[in-house]
């Protein structure tokens, strides 16, 4: 019989180990297998290797330093000063300090309360070149709770007159990817945020290896059923290691490197690193241009809190935004937020981490959000940050230093700067209202502020536009506009300026203008500026008034008394850079920032030095080694003496000026400002501390059609008031120089000095030896009818009126009838003659060594004195010497060559009576009265007001011109617009007849360095 041949799979199933065994030490079967074996080894450790070192590259890299990142300034505390301790307490917490007892992380900082006293201790990362930055601090309050007592050093029972809190941390990561991250270890988690993550993403978490298989085999069979790649299915740990060591690509090669790198991961942190790690690193939403990770930040954009103060509900929503962070927004999703947290709470009572009843409670919670802007725009500065992180670019890390390792110690206030945002979007609405109803649509109409702390430059607060979320475009910094009316101060702080160094003419607050229509000519063109509204009094006013009133045509008329390039090179120095030499550069025609005019405005502020911007007080790095520290950096502008006299102008802006409406919005402090009004509203104001400036204009450079006074004015006052409030040390009063300044009683109406009898007499300031009564200079501003050889009354040049109170020079405007002037040969110029005729009728004038107070000071003289001429004459014998009673009685208004106001009673001529105030015209050439000695009789002809409105008519020549009587002591001369020298033909484009005094004449003649 033949013996039966059994097959391989009956032998295993008899013998299945044996037979196994056998099969594979066949050397058919061993041989292949050891070397796939040997391959799948080396292929595991090649891997090994490789993602070993992209792990430990990554733990290495520092890119989550907990101390690392931007941070706000130090928070002030001030023994005596009104401060609540919730404030103090509010602050601590945004910071992230803990009560004792809260927490296990020694770095995080805590604080206790017993009673009415509040006991402080720094965290852990403070200390900056090996030395604690911070104090532990023992802070006395009143038993309100509302004033600091006492301040102390709890390490050396120091008692301290002022402190600093740590600052609180804006934001702990932004790199050239832009996103936003605060970093938190393990112990700042919430464990009701723990669980919820847990339970919706990963709820074998702490149990499995690093891979969850149930999660993966249900995600393949899912995948396998819908043929592509959707499910994810990944463990915590696999999503981490996708995040941040791998491309988040969806193939086969990166799920397995993932799940391989996982199980590695594993191997080299606890559970808790994990965690805290994927926690740090999630991306959960877009604010703005920023994409916001980790949930450190997104507990501060979404509920502006600290992580570890997060409440149930709070860390539901946070944990089941994580699937799709955009989709779940609740800024955009509100339904499908709420229904996604509720889904979160179900599943943790599901995994037996929160009972049903607090779940039911969670779930009828709102989603309580903050308003969608305020997350991001009010809290973290995000224009201020960008503007930080171009100069820390610019000055820090141009030596390669990472951006994510250093910490940057800013200047901002975060109280002042959600202070001035509210005060935006708050007065912005009220705008809107205004400019709908008058050109229909708001479609871009935006708004910046600056604040700055005037002595030492640090930006305080910075709001460069309404929203960021919809437009990153920096207006504070980036967006040159021009500031109108806002740059009139630097044209009258530069005539001041002159005189207080000795050069150009004298102006001084009370010096007299005329506010009236007028056309300028510069460089052979016409310029007609209007007054806004083409409002005009039509009289004269002091310098003070008008810039009060802010009225152009006295700005232009005194810029081109003092010349363009002057006002150029003075706004220069104070920061204002392509300011255009020419009449319309008065009125604020060049352009600059906000942050630049705040800067500017710093010097009147700071006593005539002007203070350069700082966004960055200290960089070190992670472990506290600065190596940058700014410095404040000064240029000196004008003097502190005409500082404080343009701070003193300033001051009436706001109390009986164009800024009146910051007094209506409520804010009564001391404070000083101007408004300007171009294509947009502005408003430039400051304390003694504190300088603001806002602007507020279309994005397109569309006129805005409303003043800055409607618009700019009341943001102004509402960020003042809300600012000061809470720090009280911005405020003050203005310290007037020890000397260089006289006070004196003036009437208003003349810029005279004031009589008793003077009705609305006040006191004016005035440089030291410009004051009224320290020059004995007649009148000389109006030419008498008799005017130069060869000129017509009807062609006398519109010059400045009578008596000024000081001052050794005047300009006279180019115009018709200019080229009728003959500047005296220099051979001529300083022969001086003194007058030999006495003057028993004039009282001495008052010498600068006689000066007295003002109460005692005297009103001055009305009697007149014969012209030099006309004294040599008599001194000769070829005429009489008119009676005193004949004398003319000079009018003591100075207005800069816009004509003078006559206050005498004595008529013009027999038929012409000229009223006490009333203005007059020259007299037509037929009707002037040509005989010399006729005039002599009459001479109130010379006090009169000769000026006339643009045009002016063709004057009517006569055959025989009048005599000449010159002003004692002065002549005219052509000198250039630009540097005020002797003009080169050629080289000047431009000139204007001035009149000097003898010896007082510019001798040089212009160069093109003035040129430049």
């Amino acid at each position: 019989m033949a013996k039966h041949k059994t097959s391989y799979y009956q032998n295993w199933r008899r013998a299945p180990i044996s037979t196994t065994f056998r099969t594979l030490s066949s050397p058919y079967v061993f041989a292949p297998l050891l070397i796939l074996g040997l391959i799948a080894l080396g292929v595991l450790f090649y891997y090994y290797d490789r993602y070993t070192k992209i792990i430990d590259a990554g733990l290495r890299g520092d890119t989550f330093v907990r101390s690392s990142g931007i941070y706000a300034a130090p928070y002030n505390l001030n023994e005596g000063t009104s401060l609540r301790m919730s404030e103090v307490m509010a602050h601590l917490q945004s910071v992230g300090y803990l009560e004792r007892g809260r927490t296990d992380n020694e770095k995080r900082g805590q604080y206790t309360v017993r009673g009415d006293v509040l006991e402080v201790f720094p965290s852990g990362d403070t200390m900056i070149d090996g030395m604690k930055a911070f104090r532990s601090l023992r802070i006395d309050f009143d038993r309100n709770g509302r004033l600091i007592q006492a301040i102390q050093d709890i390490e050396t029972r120091e008692r301290l007159a002022q402190a600093q809190l740590e600052p609180e941390l804006i934001s702990t990561v932004i790199n050239p990817e832009r996103e936003k991250r605060k970093i938190i270890v393990y112990p700042d988690l919430p464990k009701t945020l723990i669980d919820g993550i847990v339970a919706i993403e990963d709820r074998q978490f702490f149990e499995h290896p690093g891979i969850n298989w149930r999660g993966i085999l249900r995600a393949l069979i899912r995948d396998y059923q819908i043929g592509e790649l959707r499910e994810g299915g990944s463990s915590i740990t696999q999503q981490l290691v996708k995040n941040f060591f791998l491309k988040p690509e969806k193939t086969w090669k990166r799920k397995l490197s993932e799940a391989y790198m996982s199980i590695l991961l594993e191997q080299r942190l606890s559970k808790q690193e994990i965690m805290s790690m994927y926690c740090n690193q999630i991306y959960l939403g877009q604010r703005g241009g920023f994409s916001i990770n980790g949930f450190g930040q997104a507990s501060r954009t979404y509920f502006g809190k600290d992580v570890s103060n997060l409440n149930l509900h709070e860390s539901a929503l946070l944990a089941g935004i994580i699937r799709s962070p955009n989709y779940y927004s609740p800024f955009t999703n509100e339904d499908r937020a709420l229904a996604r947290r509720n889904l979160v709470l179900e599943k943790m009572v599901e995994a037996d981490r929160l009972s049903q009843a607090d779940a039911e409670a969670a779930k009828r919670m709102p989603l309580g959000v903050v308003s969608k802007a305020a997350g991001i725009d009010a809290s973290d500065a995000p224009y201020f940050v960008d503007y930080l992180m171009r100069l820390t670019e610019d000055e820090v890390t141009s030596g390669g230093e990472p951006l994510h390792s250093l910490r940057i110690y800013s200047t901002i206030d975060l109280d002042l700067q959600r202070a001035a945002y509210q005060a935006v979007v708050k007065n912005m609405e009220l705008v809107e209202k205004l400019i709908a109803g008058r050109r229909g649509g708001t479609s871009g109409l935006q708004a910046a502020l600056v604040a700055m702390n005037a002595k030492t430059g640090e930006i305080l607060a910075l709001v460069g536009g309404r929203n960021y979320a919809a437009s990153q475009l920096n207006r504070a910094v980036d967006s040159k506009r021009q500031p109108g009316s806002v740059f009139k101060p630097f044209v009258y702080a530069t005539a001041l300026e002159l005189r207080n160094t000795g050069v150009g003419p004298t102006i001084t607050p009370a010096t007299i203008f005329v506010d009236e229509p007028r056309t300028f000519e510069y460089d052979g063109k016409r310029y007609d500026p209007g007054n806004f509204g083409d409002k005009y009094e039509m009289m004269p006013m002091t310098v003070r008034d008008a810039l009060v009133n802010s009225k152009n045509v006295i700005t232009v008329e005194l810029a081109e008394r003092i010349g363009f390039g002057e006002i150029q090179r003075f706004a220069e120095q104070a920061g204002l850079t392509k300011i255009p030499p020419y009449p319309s550069m008065a009125l604020g025609v060049g352009e600059a920032t906000p942050l630049q005019m705040t800067s500017a405005y710093t010097a009147f502020a700071n006593q005539g030095r002007r203070v350069t911007p700082i966004a960055i007080k200290r960089v070190t790095t992670k472990d506290g080694a600065t190596i940058y520290e700014s410095k404040t950096e000064t240029n000196e502008v004008m003097t502190p003496q005409v500082a404080y006299i343009m701070t003193s102008m300033l001051q009436d802006v706001l109390d009986r000026g164009t800024g009146t409406r910051v007094r209506q919005m409520g804010f009564q402090g001391v404070a000083a400002g101007k408004t300007g009004s171009s294509r947009d509203g502005w408003f430039a104001g400051y304390t003694p501390n504190l300088v603001c400036v806002v602007w507020v204009g279309f994005d397109d450079n569309s006129d805005l059609r409303l003043t800055g006074g409607a618009t700019a004015a009341p943001i102004w006052a509402d960020f003042m008031m809300r600012a000061l409030r809470v720090r009280p040390d911005l405020a003050g009063q203005f310290p007037m120089p020890e000397d260089g300044i006289i006070a004196m009683d003036i009437d208003p109406a003349t810029g005279a000095v004031a009589s008793e009898s003077t009705a609305n007499r006040r006191t004016e300031l005035f440089l030291k030896g410009t004051e009224p009564g320290t020059q004995m200079l007649p009148d000389y501003s109006v030419p008498d009818m008799d005017t130069t050889p060869g000129m017509t009354p009807a062609e006398a040049p519109r010059t400045q009126s009578p008596t000024r109170s000081s001052g050794d020079e005047s300009l006279i405007s180019t115009g018709r009838g200019m080229e009728d002037f003959i500047p005296l040969p220099p051979n001529t110029r300083r022969r001086v003659v003194n007058p030999t005729t006495p003057q028993p009728s004039r009282p001495a004038a008052t010498a600068p060594a006689a000066r007295r107070p003002i109460q005692q000071i005297p009103p001055r003289p009305t009697e007149g004195r014969p012209s030099f001429m006309r004294r040599l004459a008599e001194a000769f014998g070829l005429t009489s010497t008119p009676s005193a009673a004949a004398q003319p009685a000079p009018t003591p208004w100075t207005n800069a060559g816009l004509g003078s106001k006559s206050r005498s009673t004595t008529p013009v001529s027999p038929d012409i009576p000229l009223p006490p105030g009333a203005r007059t015209r020259p007299a037509e050439p037929g009707n002037v009265d040509r005989q010399p000695q006729k005039r002599s009789e009459t001479p109130n002809v010379t006090q009169v007001d000769i000026r006339q409105p643009a045009p002016r008519p063709i004057p009517t020549p006569i055959a025989t011109p009048p005599p000449v009587e010159p002003r004692e002591g002065t002549f005219v001369l052509e000198v250039c617009t630009t540097s005020g020298l002797l003009p080169v033909k050629g080289l000047c484009t431009s000139t204007v007849k001035r009149r000097f005094l003898l010896g007082k004449e510019p001798t040089a003649f212009c160069s093109p360095s003035e040129h430049k």
